[in-house]
């Protein structure tokens, strides 16, 4: 199991002399000198003496989080607010704005970035804000669906925030149709949601028939509904499109390696890597950790939480093999977090970052905008997971296996990744064809028992 790895040291040099100086630390507007008088001289005066001398314990760093006193040294002139290390740097040019909390519970002052018309200070009082939002459309039924959520539904995390946006798209229409009470919800007041949802453009009403039902039980189990559930799974459903699998072919992947080798970032092949061999999903890449590799057995283990909830060890490639021996060696220890990937500023990837890092270099546009000159039209990770289970069915490999790695439960499931070219297929059918020739063939030479018994010589009677 792999647990360390080495940290490659970046050695910066003095301005003027330009000898090295491992020991120093370089960020953006700070100019470095060796101590030498002449060398200290020569930055004093070079722009016609503009650059700034900053002295010990004079200035606090800029960063409002931390205490710390910005170094001896010279600056440039542009820089007009003083950090004391790279990492206060990085922090005050991400977010160099004052903004106000708009949690109202909350309302703290906090330095971000205005990037929507709302700012919230964490995660954490992002999602309140989205859930008190969707829970108060709900109008009268909303603390009864907050006490669903808190009792029934809390534990189970990764659906907890499509329940509640569908039981508070559900609440919402309900105090539009004007229903005050859920004993009055009928199977036609869910057929009345249902086309009130596709007439408003609002899609995700048949993902929330589901969440409803559950909802509709739990009352009926704790007292407080007494008429059947009204939510009728035959027909408060629609039957969902069969697609053929979608993986890359072998010349796009061709493409997308050429491209990766040419412009990609060591994380971005590893993830690519570990996705076309073991089939990960993006959100089970981002949720791998250092001490999930293990390059002696060749095989990753996939932790909780994922799509099935189970967890599972996957069988890996010479590709992922070489890229992970390759990143574990320049990967620098972080120590708040132990993620396999995370970016050059060492914060772990989430879906939608990993996402980005790959587009952008193998797709020619990301989100409306031009990044290359070549490249795909589009990107999908998922895709990578259709292609490896593609290539092991056309390999040969049995059922078994191929469901193994992808970790699918039924055969159905893994039809759906799994694209069967016409010449696998028609190979397959003539050599089983030719089986069952010579099975038929051999077993028409084979006399049957009876046969055996009738044609069998009567024994000699025993002489008296």
């Amino acid at each position: 199991m792999i647990t360390s790895s080495v940290k490659t040291l970046k050695v910066v040099c003095c301005a003027s002399c330009k000898d090295p100086l491992p020991e120093e630390k370089y960020w953006k507007g700070r100019i470095l000198t060796c101590g030498q008088t002449a060398c200290r001289e020569a930055v004093k005066n070079d722009g016609r003496g503009l650059n700034k001398f900053v002295p010990a314990n004079s200035i606090k760093c800029a960063w409002p989080d931390c205490s710390n006193y910005v170094p001896e040294g010279f600056f440039r002139p542009q820089v007009k607010e003083f950090t004391c290390s790279e990492e206060c740097y990085h922090k005050l040019h991400r977010y160099p704005d004052w903004l106000n909390c708009d949690y109202p519970p909350c309302g703290r002052r906090f330095r971000g970035r205005k990037v929507h018309a709302l700012a919230f200070c964490c995660k954490e009082h992002t999602d309140r804000y989205r859930s008190d939002k969707t829970i108060n459309r709900a109008g009268v039924f909303g603390p009864q669906i907050v006490e669903y959520l808190e009792l029934f539904a809390k534990d189970r995390r990764r659906g907890h925030k499509t329940q509640r946006i569908g039981l508070g798209l559900f609440g919402e229409f309900l105090t539009h149709a004007g229903v005050t009470d859920l004993e009055q919800v009928t199977p036609q007041t869910i057929s009345e949601f249902l086309a009130w949802g596709m007439k408003a453009g609002r899609g995700s009403v048949w993902h929330a028939i589901w969440h409803i039902s559950s909802f509709m039980r739990w009352l009926i189990v704790m007292g407080k509904r007494k008429a059947a559930n009204p939510v009728i799974p035959r027909f408060h459903s629609r039957t969902k499109a069969t697609l053929l699998p979608r993986p890359f072919s072998e010349d796009e992947m061709v493409q997308i390696w050429t491209l990766l080798h040419q412009r990609g970032t060591l994380q971005a092949k590893l993830a690519v890597a570990i996705a076309e061999e073991s089939g990960l999903r993006i959100s089970e890449l981002c949720n791998l950790r250092v001490q999930d590799i293990d390059l002696k057995r060749m095989a990753l283990f996939v932790r909780l939480p994922n799509k099935t909830m189970k967890e599972a060890w996957v069988p890996f490639h010479e590709r992922t093999r070489e890229f992970v021996t390759e990143w574990l060696a320049k990967r620098a220890p972080s120590p708040s977090h132990d993620y396999l990937l995370h970016n050059e500023q060492g914060r772990p990837y989430n879906n939608q970052s990993l996402h980005k890092a790959i587009a952008t270099v193998v797709c020619k546009t990301f989100k409306g905008r031009k990044c290359n000159e070549d490249g795909l039209d589009s990107w999908s990770t998922h895709r990578l997971r259709h292609t490896m289970a593609t290539r092991l069915v056309a390999a040969g490999a049995d059922a078994a296996t191929v469901m193994t790695v992808g970790r699918w439960d039924s055969f159905d499931n893994m039809c759906g990744y799994a694209l069967v070219d016409h010449a696998v297929a028609a190979r397959g059918y003539h050599e089983a064809m030719e089986r069952a020739k010579a099975t038929a063939h051999s077993s028409s030479k084979r006399s049957s028992g009876f046969l055996q018994y009738v044609k069998k010589p009567a024994p000699e009677s025993k002489p008296s």
